[in-house]
């Protein structure tokens, strides 16, 4: 099952720089894959449809011990609809 990451637009050019991110979704597949969950779509929060305030909707998932990467879900289920060509 795919994992996929909605980062803020504000932080991009940070996280493109930071070879820290990318080396720490490289251990966060490694550490899920045996669970058959792999962290690959990363969407920048201008490629989805989100309202203006969605980072307030978040919580922080502290079942996970990351030292590089911090993990959220949305407070209330998400509704997704996905284009299939």
């Amino acid at each position: 099952m795919d994992v996929d990451a909605i980062l803020p637009s504000r932080d991009i050019k940070a996280i493109e720089q930071n070879e820290d991110f990318w080396q720490a979704q490289m251990k966060t597949n490694d550490e899920l894959g045996g669970s058959g969950l792999y962290f690959t779509h990363l969407f920048e929060d201008r490629q989805v449809i989100l309202t203006p305030d969605w980072l307030q909707g978040v919580v922080e998932l502290n079942s996970f011990n990351f030292s590089k990467i911090r993990l959220f879900r949305r407070k209330r289920p998400a509704k997704i609809l996905r284009a299939v060509a």
